[in-house]
């Protein structure tokens, strides 16, 4: 019996050497047996092999096939390695270095473009020593990412690029891919709009309407110099104030609603007039156009609107309206006095076209004795016959009567005017006229050769409805009532003198003669 034969004592690398010439070897039979028309083998366990050469193959498809992606890519792409050494490029890159005179390899493979970046001049020298920063930290793992927009301008044309880096590995520390994105036609675009907005934010500042910018809680974001001199406050004392509560008066309730529907597109932007208070508490009308601020992605950030101060405008349209009034009761009385026959026709006509024509509340014509002793009611109309009736037992009362505006305007031969009932002691029924809606009066006095004959009384439910261009109107419209009454005075007279002797008031001979042809007639 033989003994054993010893082991043999391989090391670990001659046995993979050995393996690997064994798998050469058995590729390279099994490429000859197949003529190099098997890619892959399988086991009996159905375990699947890539033969090398394949895999070569493949490999060198997967590498065409990148690269053709990258060559198609826009952007200006290069692989960097570890070290920073650019280890692919694009066509873009390439292009872009060679058209922009950079010589051949400084930009291209096999050089260091952090070098690159670190050794750079000139006014660039910062973005570039930045963006060199920011690629290494991306290479390191210490930032998953950077991005820099830079200038890259050319003798011809301003050019913006942004600078991109990513790592190849997923994250891992490594190489990394280098972006280079042209973003001019952004960079001017957004000049472009920095621009417009600036245009804006000037004509906003210096035109002259008021410009106010709210946002969603309604505190004020923006407003420009006219809305500042309008209301008298000062910018650092508005900005970020709520604009409801600075501006807006107290009665004014529905406003805040209303900006809540417009936040919440229940209610349409538009048009509308409210009042405002400026800082010293006085109030100017506004008439406003609204419309909603939004962010880039479309949100609802706040409104913005533009208004005129239309006070003066209001104001003026109430005093056209109201001198139109006069004008109709001063024509109307025109016509009256004309056709007016006996003194009843025309005091009872003259108060009924003011409370018509005129739009007044109640009018009244009173006169005096022939001593001026004793006011009397000779006529009144009105809309509230209540009123009318304590007007007449005002006057009644001899003792109210001479304490009475009116007593005062037959005095003193002048007109009185009292444009709010609220608080004004010289009025005797101010309460009860106040609960009835009455504001304004006004008493003119009837005079002919500056002798009082009565006084006409207009009341109003409008505060400050007496102004000075209605009252001009309103003492010429006495001065022809006073002429009217003058005139049917002499008309009397005229007449008394013509059939009565004027010391016995009997009839005089024409009067008997007329009385006696009658007479014998019948």
């Amino acid at each position: 019996m033989q003994p054993p034969e010893p082991a043999v004592d391989i090391s670990a690398a001659d046995e993979l050497s050995m393996l690997i010439a064994s798998l050469h070897e058995s590729e390279q039979r099994i490429d000859l047996l197949t003529r190099g028309q098997i890619d892959s083998v399988a086991s009996s366990d159905d375990h699947t092999y890539l033969l090398r050469r394949a895999q070569a193959q493949l490999l060198e498809d997967a590498a065409a096939k990148n690269a053709h992606i990258l060559d198609a890519l826009p952007a200006h792409v290069a692989l960097l390695d570890a070290d920073g050494v650019i280890v692919a490029v694009n066509a873009a890159w390439h292009n872009f270095a060679e058209a922009n005179g950079f010589a051949a390899g400084k930009d291209d493979l096999g050089s260091n473009y952090l070098a690159v970046c670190e050794r750079a001049g000139g006014p660039g020298q910062a973005d570039a020593q930045h963006a060199a920063h920011g690629i290494h930290t991306v290479i390191t793992g210490a930032r998953a990412c950077f991005a820099l927009e830079y200038p890259c301008h050319s003798p011809l044309q301003n050019r913006w690029f942004e600078l991109r880096v990513t790592p190849i590995e997923g994250g891992r520390p490594g190489g990394v891919v280098v972006m280079h994105v042209n973003i001019t036609s952004r960079r001017i675009a957004e000049g472009e709009s920095e621009e417009l907005q600036r245009q804006f934010a000037d004509l906003l500042m210096n035109m002259d309407l008021a410009s106010v910018m709210l946002d969603l809680e309604g505190r004020i974001t923006f407003c420009n110099e006219h809305l500042l001199r309008l209301s008298g406050w000062r910018r650092e004392e508005v900005l970020g104030a709520d604009w409801f509560s600075t501006f807006i008066p107290p009665a004014v309730t529905l406003l805040k609603e209303r900006f809540n529907g417009m936040l919440e597109e229940t209610i349409t932007p538009g048009h509308g007039e409210h009042a405002i208070l400026t800082r010293g508490g006085d109030l100017r009308l506004m008439r406003w156009s609204n419309s909603l601020r939004r962010s880039a992605s479309g949100e609802v950030v706040g409104t913005a609107s533009i208004g005129e101060d239309v006070t003066e405008q209001r104001l003026a349209e109430i005093r056209l309206r109201q001198l139109s009034r006069v004008q109709r009761v001063l024509s109307g009385i025109s016509t009256l006095i004309v056709r007016a026959t006996d003194r009843d026709s025309l005091y009872q006509g003259a108060c009924r076209i003011a409370v018509d024509s005129g739009g007044f509340r109640m009018a009244t014509l009173l006169l005096v004795d022939a001593d001026q002793a004793r006011i009397s009611l000779a006529a009144t109309a009105g809309k509230d016959p209540t009123m009318i009736e304590d007007v007449r037992q005002s006057f009644a009362d001899p003792l109210l009567a001479s304490a009475s505006l009116s007593a005062q305007a037959i005095r003193e031969r002048k007109l009185v005017v009292c444009n709010d009932f609220t608080g004004d002691s010289r009025l005797t029924m101010s309460d009860s006229d106040l609960e009835r809606g009455v504001r304004s009066l006004a008493v003119l006095p009837l005079l002919i050769a500056d002798r009082a004959l009565g006084v006409f009384i207009l009341y109003s439910n409008e505060l400050d409805c007496f102004q000075p261009d209605e009252l001009v109107l309103l003492s010429e419209l006495t001065d022809e009532i006073a002429f009217a009454m003058d005139h049917l005075d002499k008309s009397e007279r005229l007449a008394f003198l013509s059939f009565y002797d004027p010391l016995t008031e009997l009839p005089n001979l024409l009067l008997f003669q007329d009385q006696l042809d009658r007479y014998i007639a019948l």
